[in-house]
């Protein structure tokens, strides 16, 4: 075990070391005996549905963003019941009531909400009040979204809420939360996760022979998930060893100590039938070296839900779903979207990660690809996936009619993230189109020609004017981070949006369809180029004066730099937050004072996390900035 207190960026980098911190303190804790097991989430549901205790315990883990644990899959505002833990029954996490965000946007519905946002809101969340506060280093770019759990019991009396952050130099970092020490609580490097794959790699023909979509050593990309009731934190790391072989691994972290879990790392394999590109006599075997996992992961129904695309279109790739055990690591299921397609299909989101419905069903959108659902082929598909017994098939599916146009000229349907709209049994898609798709998710509508069969379909962004006729992708408003949905008090359901070089604009449901002209959009468009504004949102439920939206984009985008994402090159970034309720009042942006809050780079498609009174933005300056209140009001 290695411990470096005065300069761990430095030192010994190859050497594992973990380090719990035990001060002694604790902010809540119980007296009975022992740990008691956390219950799980609960169901989905229009303001979701209370979890149950677990065995001994009283108090839940109260939060917006409670993810199913081993035997249920957490509601768009759940509240899963977590059991209370003595003060000397070692690590887990205790009860309490502070929110927690275990997911990428927060649930399985990917809402993107933190409904139990209390310190936070439109009075106090202005540049005279709001600010940053102070930066944590850590040791690469951050490409995953950065978790936070509530009350986590590190040993002993010591209690604090955890930030959790990965690298893509394959190091996770457990910060606490309250903490301008810039030590984190404890620390997992690549020693454990294997070495990233260099950046003299990661172009040619070994990982990117197109573009150059990510200018970076490769580790750890896809967001994890933690599962609350075994205290797990799951994540997929990939790694060069000394013989230059590629592996993607998925590892089960405790969140007390960093420590492996479950028999943890294991192997990611699969080979299926198939004919398509990559295929030998018949088969196609995963191969990592060629398959990206942007999309974050998913845990729903107790098993690990991990999807796959490839970089910029190139390469022989298939979309790939595959589906683990969360509690012995053993490969459950395998699904590819494009088997006997030529390529393509790749489920990449944008970094948002497969929604999960109450019955555990799991909705992904693919990307570019043929498409031919005779031959199992869905480019440009909206998918929903059913686990039986140990094949994943395909329960329902939507493509739009004019899914060869898209793909011949790059609109991946994919290029978004499906959000399971709560209380209702509707989903809602999206991508570079810029069209807004609100699907039945009992049956999602297939595929014709001629009309789309959807509930309700609109163009949420302007059209350019050779459409439907255009020759190249850049010349639409593209869709790429996921929608963020919620309840308003003045406007009932709004789901915000920001496409690049368009408004921040909220769009009113209804039921069973949109308003499709907004109710509110942002003053300033998002800066000319990718990738537009990637969204969250806080509230206090659906009390006035509560909602925030959050957004992160660049800063602008010069001409040398249109296509920044794709290039890999690194532009300031900003903050903004905007009154959840009428989008058209900007609350505070991070510009304002720069000299205070500037935080360095945009990081690539990534969102900020917001939970107690905190905002959390990841960077591409090897930090994660913290802002907060900057005074009383």
């Amino acid at each position: 075990m290695h411990v470096n207190r005065t300069g761990w960026l430095g030192g010994a980098a190859l050497l594992p070391w973990i380090l719990p911190v035990l001060l002694g303190c604790s902010s809540s804790s119980s007296t009975g005996k022992g740990n008691a097991a956390a219950g799980g989430a609960g169901n989905a549901g229009a303001s979701g549905s209370a979890g149950k205790n677990g065995a001994g315990g009283s108090a839940g883990l109260a939060g917006a963003s409670t993810v199913g644990g081993t035997n249920s899959t957490g509601g768009a505002s759940s509240s899963g019941g977590g059991g209370a833990t003595s003060s000397g029954g070692g690590g887990g996490v205790l009860s309490g009531s502070g929110a927690n965000v275990l997911t990428h946007h927060n649930d399985n519905q990917r809402t993107g909400a933190n409904l139990h946002e209390t310190v936070l809101n439109t009075s106090n969340v202005n540049v005279e009040h709001f600010g940053k506060l102070y930066e944590w280093p850590v040791d690469g770019d951050i490409y995953s979204q950065p978790l936070y759990v509530s009350n986590v019991a590190l040993g002993g009396a010591s209690v604090r809420n955890v930030v959790y952050v990965t690298s893509m130099h394959n190091t996770v970092f457990a910060f606490d939360a309250d903490s301008a020490n810039q030590m984190p609580l404890w620390m997992v490097d690549l020693s454990v996760l294997g070495s990233p794959i260099p950046v003299s790699m990661t172009t040619g023909l070994d990982v990117q022979p197109g573009p150059q979509d990510i200018a970076t050593e490769i580790g750890v990309l896809g967001t994890p998930v933690i599962d609350p009731a075994s205290k797990t934190l799951y994540l997929v790391a990939r790694s060069l060893d000394s013989g230059n072989v590629h592996h993607q691994k998925l590892h089960a972290l405790d969140l007390a100590t960093g420590m492996e879990k479950f028999g943890g790392p294991v192997e990611l394999t699969a080979m299926l039938p198939g004919t398509g590109d990559g295929s030998n006599n018949g088969q196609l075997t995963f191969d990592p070296v060629v398959h990206n996992q942007r999309a974050a992961l998913l845990l729903a129904g107790g098993k690990l839900y991990i999807s796959w695309a490839g970089h910029n279109d190139s390469n022989a790739y298939h979309g790939w779903v595959m589906a683990y055990d969360a509690l012995t690591l053993q490969r459950s299921a395998a699904f590819l979207t494009t088997p006997n397609g030529r390529w393509g299909g790749g489920i990449w989101q944008t970094g948002a990660g497969p929604a999960a419905d109450a019955n555990n069903n799991v909705f992904v959108e693919t990307g570019n690809g043929d498409y031919d659902s005779a031959k199992g082929s869905y480019g440009d598909s909206v998918l929903k996936l059913g686990l039986s017994g140990n094949a994943l098939r395909v329960l329902s599916s939507f493509t739009p009619k004019n899914q060869a146009y898209m793909n011949g000229i790059d609109l991946d349907l994919g290029s978004s993230g499906p959000v399971l709209i709560p209380g209702s049994p509707y989903l809602l898609a999206s991508g570079k189109e810029g069209k807004m798709y609100l699907l039945d998710t009992a049956s999602l509508g297939g595929y014709n020609t001629s009309k789309d069969n959807v509930v309700d379909e609109f163009q949420a962004t302007p059209l350019p004017a050779c459409d439907p006729h255009c020759t190249d992708w850049y010349l639409y408003f593209h869709i790429h981070a996921a929608p963020v949905f919620w309840n308003s008090p003045e406007h009932d359901p709004l789901v915000y949006v920001w496409a690049e070089r368009d408004n921040l604009k909220a769009f009113r449901f209804l039921t069973d369809h949109f308003e499709h002209t907004p109710v509110a959009q942002s003053p300033m468009p998002a800066p000319p180029g990718m990738p537009g504004g990637f969204l969250s949102l806080s509230a206090n439920g659906s009390t006035a004066g509560s909602g925030i939206i959050w957004a992160l984009h660049p800063v602008s985008v010069d001409g040398s730099a249109t296509d920044a994402s794709e290039s890999g090159v690194r532009v300031r970034g900003i903050l903004q937050a905007f009154d959840a309720s009428d989008v058209s009042k900007e609350l505070y942006n991070s510009r304002i004072n720069a000299s205070r809050d500037d935080f360095g780079n945009f990081a690539k498609f990534n969102v900020a996390t917001v939970a107690n009174g905190k905002v959390f933005v990841p960077t591409m300056s090897k930090t994660i900035a913290v802002f907060g209140l900057t005074s009383a009001h």
